[in-house]
């Protein structure tokens, strides 16, 4: 029963807990290690290395909450199989001259690392506590903008595979945040990233260098809810990267959305298959250079000044870049929008030289403004490998917050016909005065390949882009909540009201809420044959939620949170029809939703709830970790939960633990009491009684197994709210019966009669 001694929580031995926490060291029970801190600034690597020496196999690692660990050493501990429930802080320590002396080496750009892990189907927990604090500005009021070498990543996964990190914050990092080399098969949930220089005055940036999330190595990654603010990119896809899905992207400050640099050295430095889909670009301090670029050094080999560059010259590495989606962003104050440049580390006579061929790059909805400057987007690849298939859908972006026309373009070497539908400088207003844009290029020259100006637009095109008008501020908010709502269904997370306010509405647009959102489900409805569905609120059970919930006068609507499906007539929802919303593979998609669909069966036929134990001798007895493509079981929990399927609540019950789950509300929704009955009918060759026609006793005892009130000779059908209410009554009536039964009961009763 590994997965459930992974996740016992650790208060039932509170006693023993408080003895060590008082003194600070490693705990052991089993396979759970919990660490505290020693305090005074005293180093806690030694114990950290050591829970992680006992328990870093096959175990958990627990950093509670009130702790805050003093990280004065290095440490790369490697681990196997573990979880690590890091709710507390790790503070790197203020001592300069140690980490610039005994940080790990790393090559790539003369770099350091001061935490370093290891290992294989590592989950981290982060709780929205959990955070490393990189002591930041103790580097920043030093150097003040001129990076020295020595800087510590705080935290680097070196050679990893099958890792997942939730809830999770990087603050005041002397270098890159949070940074991948060598990985396979990672996801990054609700990530945070935060450097702040206190002491550096407005508009000048001493966070450089300070990027949030970087890739190399790399294959199959999802990075899903990513907020950075800093100095410098916000996220880096670097040399190597294959198979990249980053989603729900809110970027302050820095240099937006990278791919690159690439080609510094001399090697393969291919990125493919890389999406970056519904992202906030957003000026901060000043500093808001790009929105979203791809940056490749020249192919000749020039001698760099930068610490980076070791002294060395740079350049001349090849590979390809190809399969590139930016799509949904939302521009505040950027210095650039979405661009290609091949000529990085270029002295003046390496320009178009580029041995990285780059093709298949498409940036699509580009909203918004950028910082007075009148080139909206462009593009320069290179002489020897011109790009290919390049596209701009909907890139609609002014030179400024007030401007009435929309920017410019210029394009470099490139294939003739290589960029289709590039924004061709329209305008909101005719404006006579206003001059054409020449696109000739940074040195004043004409491109040496074929340039796409506004000079060569038809006069056609001229006078329908005289009446084009800019999109509204609702029309973008709903574009923006369209987007939204297919971005968190694609990644199976519930579109909360929150993050409407936040990513959809912002200050201005508080009062428009219903406006937008009608406005959105009438394109979701019209255009995409879909529609939100209000999520019920999960059910107040324990005796600490309910006492939460009395002290609440009014349910505040801020909770509230939908999930989006289809509006197709059952007979049409067939896989051959309607496919599985989210790939890698619709065969693994399918596995994954007969999962949860059995687990939310099972879940049901038990009254409602069912204790941990139960249903873990229910999942052993079905083998479901030998022949299921799916992660381990404890994962598979954790993702359901995540993902609103399950609800897992833990409650003590006369000294003891007590830990149940329930069905979540996107498990009632999506599943609900149909998708149970259909299974069981399945299960027993039976098929759904027509309409009008009685049913039978069968059908009865079904009825009564899933928590239906509805009239036994009359079926009717019954809404997802209704549905709900039914279940919940249901549910609570028989949970404390369910609970009482003992480890030897009978787990095979197929539903009750």
């Amino acid at each position: 029963m590994y997965w459930l001694r992974n996740l016992l929580p650790l208060t039932i031995c509170s006693t023993a807990f408080a003895a060590a926490a008082s003194k600070g060291g490693v705990w052991q029970k089993g396979k759970v290690c919990n660490v505290t801190a020693l305090g005074g600034k005293r180093d806690d690597v030694p114990n950290i290395l050591e829970a992680f020496s006992r328990c870093g196999k096959d175990g958990t690692i627990v950093f509670p909450e009130d702790q805050n660990y003093w990280i004065a050493t290095r440490l790369n501990p490697i681990v196997s199989n573990v979880v690590i429930d890091w709710r507390g802080v790790w503070t790197f320590s203020d001592a300069l001259d140690y980490w610039r002396n005994h940080s790990y080496p790393i090559t790539f750009q003369n770099h350091h690392a001061g935490f370093v892990l290891t290992g294989d189907h590592i989950t981290i927990e982060g709780h929205g506590t959990g955070q490393i604090y990189g002591n930041g500005n103790a580097w920043y009021n030093v150097e003040q903008g001129v990076t020295q070498p020595g800087r510590p990543m705080p935290f680097v996964f070196w050679n990893v595979s099958e890792v997942l990190v939730e809830d999770f914050t990087v603050k005041d990092p002397p270098l890159w945040s949070l940074n991948i080399m060598n990985g396979t098969n990672m996801v990054f949930n609700n990530i945070t990233c935060n450097a702040t220089a206190v002491n550096a005055p407005y508009g000048t940036n001493w966070v450089q260098n300070t990027d949030g999330f970087d890739t190399m190595d790399a294959n199959n990654i999802e990075l899903n809810g990513f907020t950075y603010q800093g100095g410098d990119d916000c996220v880096a896809i670097k040399p190597r990267s294959y198979n990249v899905r980053v989603s729900n992207v809110a970027c302050h400050g820095g240099n937006g959305i990278a791919i690159g640099s690439l080609g510094q050295y001399l090697e393969d430095a291919s990125v493919k298959n890389v999406v970056i889909d519904n992202v906030d670009i957003i000026g901060y301090n000043k500093d808001m250079h790009n929105a979203a670029y791809i940056k490749t050094y020249m192919g000749g080999r020039v001698l760099q000044r930068s610490y980076e560059s070791a002294g060395l010259p740079n350049g001349g590495g090849w590979g390809t870049v190809e399969n590139i989606l930016f799509s949904n962003f939302n521009v505040q104050g950027a210095s650039a929008g979405p661009a290609i440049t091949q000529d990085t580390g270029d002295n003046g006579t390496f320009k178009g030289t580029s041995l990285i061929a780059i093709s298949n790059v498409a940036f699509v909805n580009f909203t918004g403004y950028l910082n007075g400057v009148s080139r909206a987007a462009s593009v320069s690849c290179s002489n020897v490998h011109p790009c290919y298939n390049i596209d701009f859908q909907n890139v609609d972006l002014l030179p400024s917050q007030n401007a009435t026309a929309y920017g410019n373009v210029t394009c470099s070497y490139i294939e003739s016909g290589g960029v289709r539908a590039m924004p061709p400088g329209r305008k909101r207003r005719a404006n006579a005065e206003q001059p054409n844009n020449t696109n000739t290029d940074d040195e004043g020259r004409p491109s040496q390949r074929r340039r796409q100006s506004q000079d060569n637009a038809s006069a056609s095109d001229a006078s329908e882009d005289e009446g084009h008008r800019a999109p509204s501020s609702t029309d973008v908010m709903v574009k923006k909540m369209v987007r939204l709502a297919l971005s968190s269904e694609y990644a199976r997370l519930p579109i909360r009201r929150t993050d409407i306010s936040a990513k959809v509405l912002g200050e201005q647009g508080a009062r428009q809420f219903k406006l937008v959102f009608d406005e959105a489900q009438k394109v979701l409805r019209h255009r995409f044959g879909m529609q939100m569905i209000e999520l019920p609120a999960k059910e107040k059970v324990t005796i600490t939620q309910r006492r939460a919930a009395q002290r609440v006068e009014k349910p505040s609507t801020a909770t509230k949170s939908w999930m989006v499906m289809s509006t197709l007539p059952p007979s049409f929802r067939t896989p051959e029809i309607l496919p599985p919303s989210k790939a890698p593979t619709s065969f693994l998609d399918s596995t994954y939703t007969a999962l949860y669909t059995f687990i939310i069966s099972v879940i049901t036929l038990s009254g409602g709830s069912i204790l941990e134990q139960k249903l873990d001798r229910y999942l052993k007895r079905t083998n479901i970790e030998q022949y299921t493509p799916i992660d381990r079981t404890d994962r598979l929990l954790q993702r359901l939960c995540k993902e609103g399927y399950l609800v897992r609540n833990r409650e003590m019950d006369g000294g003891e633990e007590v830990i149940e789950y329930m069905v979540g509300p996107r498990g009632k929704i999506e599943v609900g009491e149909s998708g149970v009955s259909g299974l069981v009918r399945k299960v027993y060759g039976r098929n759904a009684p027509a309409e009008g026609e009685a049913n039978d006793d069968f059908e009865a005892k079904l009825a009564r197994s899933v928590g239906s009130r509805r009239t036994v000779n009359q079926p009717t059908e019954t809404t997802g709210a209704t549905a709900v209410e039914e279940s919940g009554q249901n549910n609570r009536q028989n949970r404390r019966s369910t609970r009482n039964r003992g480890v030897g009961d009978n787990d095979d009763a197929d539903y009750r009669g």
